[in-house]
């Protein structure tokens, strides 16, 4: 079954962010990086729930999954959930938050964005 990967308002600020930090360090940098970015959310169209569970999955009555991808100070988490479109019965795969892997868990409703967070 092939899902139809959604990213979320929230993650796509994230990736902005990061693109433009690293892009003042080094372009290549910035290019590799969104490179990974780009497969790692292509793998997420098929099979997403290979990915393990999110330790934020517990606030929610949904499984959290994450993706990890990039290597060292690099790598990033990709925080999704797996569910079904009602109307169409499509798969879809919601890409909630992109964060650094250094990052804290995110607690409660910050997952969605709901609350700021520059940790």
């Amino acid at each position: 079954m092939a899902y139809r990967v959604d990213i979320s308002k929230r993650a796509l600020a994230e990736i902005d962010r990061e693109l433009t930090w690293m892009q003042e360090r080094s372009g290549l940098m910035a290019d590799n990086w969104y490179d990974e970015l780009l497969t790692a959310l292509g793998s997420l169209e098929e099979m997403p729930n290979r990915c393990p569970i999110a330790p934020e999955t517990h606030a929610f009555l949904i499984e959290i999954r994450h993706l990890l991808f990039g290597e060292g100070k690099l790598q990033h988490r990709i925080i999704f959930g797996v569910s079904v479109d009602e109307r169409s019965g499509e798969g879809v795969v919601t890409i909630y938050r992109v964060r650094n892997s250094s990052q804290r868990n995110l607690p409660g409703l910050e997952i969605l964005g709901e609350y700021d967070d520059d940790e």
